[in-house]
């Protein structure tokens, strides 16, 4: 793959998300999964394949329940609190992508930050744009050809990222999942924040 070649890089990350989605499937039977997507940072310092289930989250749930700070916490309210979190769940990172996509991530990272430091605002904005739209391709195109199931079956699909907003959440759930899904999404983010 030639240096920052998005196309060629959407095709690989989609040949990458398939198999991830697919050994997940073969390594946890028997968990139904509701999320799954790509999971990066601000700089793209890296990409994982992140998944959560139903199983997963109950699991999570039982361990912090174990520690002091979360013991009197409602198992109600700790779900809630961890559903949406990707590196609370035990699926988080359990499959890996080719060295290929995280060579390709590295260049991306090294340009992101050379542009920072140059403080050319629009070489930044170009190649988060870049990245966002390889990572959304990527996900919708498998999807439309039925990768993910349909129904109760299809996860939400996301593009998540480390210290991610809300706004943000939501707004690559608009992109890559039905208005009814979306919704739900957004109504269970707005109960968390009101958790305080």
């Amino acid at each position: 793959m030639t240096e920052l070649d998005f196309q060629t890089f959407t095709r690989v990350l989609m040949e990458n998300l398939e198999a991830a989605y697919s050994a997940l499937g073969s390594r946890f039977p028997g968990h139904r999964l509701y999320t799954f997507g790509p999971y990066t940072n601000g700089a793209f310092e890296y990409l994982v394949p992140t998944a959560s289930s139903d199983r997963g989250l109950a699991e999570a749930v039982a361990t912090y329940k174990q520690g002091k700070s979360y013991a009197a916490t409602p198992v109600e309210t700790l779900a809630l609190q961890l559903k949406w979190s990707p590196c609370d769940s035990p699926l988080h990172e359990d499959v890996a992508f080719e060295d290929e996509v995280t060579a390709f991530m590295e260049h991306v990272s090294d340009a992101l930050r050379a542009a920072y430091e140059e403080e050319d605002h629009a070489a930044c904005r170009e190649l988060d744009e870049s990245v966002h739209v390889a990572m959304c391709t990527a996900v919708k195109t498998l999807d439309l050809r039925g990768v993910f199931g349909s129904g109760e079956d299809r996860p939400l699909l996301n593009i998540w990222k480390a210290d991610q907003s809300e706004e943000e959440r939501v707004s690559f759930a608009e992109i890559l999942n039905p208005g009814p899904v979306v919704d739900c999404f957004r109504a269970e983010l707005l109960a968390i924040s009101r958790l305080g």
